[in-house]
């Protein structure tokens, strides 16, 4: 096993299909899994929970309506290992409609790696699948416990703010988060998404938590993804999907 701790956080209306699959996918990356119940409207409580679980050297987190590709953990972990004081380091995503073979748009990587200014002014440019390390996790739990109501649902973008620090212009670049460039995960999108309630209000509280300067409150607003479908699903995970759904 992976000295990984990964939690998942359910809720009732989960899709036991899609969670199933998505158990098969962290079984294959040898990671150890700790699935437990959200709290709803508490995004930041249920996720502090969830970090607590376990006690291996990093942790990451996955939704039960994704799909993880293999070989993910293994690569980042890697990734740490070579880049020592780096507060975590981060692989890049696929939208999809539903099914997860349909792609909404280009996937979403940084061939220039970790850019501050980005972080600063979207939860969109750290966004993926992250591994942290638990000792740094655990330092900033507690401000990123105190992310409420519509500002939990942005508590993982606070985290990783908290940890990579943008704000500082003297940060060394071997302490900034590294960024695999690959496609590590498939984010499914519908219509019961908890990160759609996240509010302007909540932008603003979460950039407060953080420290993040007056003069970076501004959002980076992309075009949203173009709804043209795509067949083209990577050859791995379309097998590996047949063998957990049934598809």
């Amino acid at each position: 096993m992976l000295p990984i701790d990964v939690h998942i956080l359910t809720m009732p209306s989960d899709r036991a299909d899609w969670s199933a699959a998505l158990r098969a996918d962290l079984d294959a990356e040898g990671v150890h899994q700790h699935w437990l119940p959200g709290i709803a409207g508490e995004h930041a409580a249920a996720r502090a929970a969830g970090f607590k679980q376990g006690s291996a050297e990093f942790v990451s987190t996955a939704c039960p309506d994704d799909r993880i590709l293999p070989g993910t953990y293994a690569k980042l972990l890697a990734v740490l290992r070579d880049n020592p004081l780096a507060p975590f380091a981060w692989a890049g995503e696929q939208d999809t409609e539903e099914d997860t073979a349909h792609f909404i748009g280009p996937p979403r990587i940084w061939a220039e790696g970790y850019s501050a200014r980005l972080h600063r002014g979207s939860p969109m440019h750290v966004h993926g699948v992250i591994l942290y390390r638990r000792r740094l996790v655990e330092q900033a739990l507690p401000i990123m416990e105190r992310a409420r109501g519509a500002a939990g649902f942005g508590s993982d973008w606070l985290l990783a703010l908290l940890l990579a620090d943008p704000t500082n212009p003297l940060l060394p670049a071997e302490q900034q988060p590294v960024h695999l460039p690959i496609v590590a995960r498939l984010w499914r999108h519908h219509d019961s998404q908890a990160h759609k309630l996240l509010t302007h209000e909540g932008f603003q509280e979460i950039r407060r938590l953080a420290g993040i300067p007056l003069q970076y409150l501004s959002v980076i607003r992309h075009r949203a993804p173009s709804k043209a479908k795509s067949t083209a699903a990577p050859p791995s995970i379309r097998t590996r999907r047949c063998g957990a759904c049934g598809g």
